[in-house]
């Protein structure tokens, strides 16, 4: 069966967002066969680095192809501070107050901007989340 000049309806999905150095996997429908730009294959985990529109080209099994676009907005990490380096003599409090994002989670049970009292000394960690989601 031919395509008598008619085209495949072919789909490249929803849009998509994803923080900085996630993977997304692109997986087009409505044909037997899919090409696509920027050497993405289909339904294969990549990595972009920037945020880009992405084109298909399907065929059927009838032959005919069509094309599809699908964007993949690529969000930035933000930027953490922990803060500087502190010393402080045994049975003192400390406060760490990281900046840079707009919640924090600290390893060791630390809580951002609260004040505890180390026994030992010790390099704590901070996870901060930006105001678009990316950690």
């Amino acid at each position: 069966m031919c395509c008598s000049g008619g085209t495949a309806a072919i789909n490249a999905g929803p849009d998509q967002s994803i923080c900085a150095g996630q993977s997304v996997t692109l997986s087009a429908s409505g044909g037997t066969s899919y090409t696509w730009n920027n050497n993405v294959q289909n339904g294969v985990a990549f990595t972009p680095s920037a945020t880009q529109t992405y084109t298909v080209t399907g065929t059927s099994s009838a032959g005919c192809s069509g094309t599809d676009n699908v964007t993949v907005t690529v969000k930035p990490l933000p930027t953490i501070n922990a803060g500087q380096d502190q010393t402080i003599c045994a049975g003192q409090g400390v406060t760490l107050s990281a900046s840079g994002g707009t919640s924090y989670s600290w390893n060791n049970g630390v809580q951002n901007g609260l004040t505890f009292y180390p026994t030992t000394t010790q390099t704590y960690t901070v996870t901060g989340t930006g105001s678009n989601g990316c950690t």
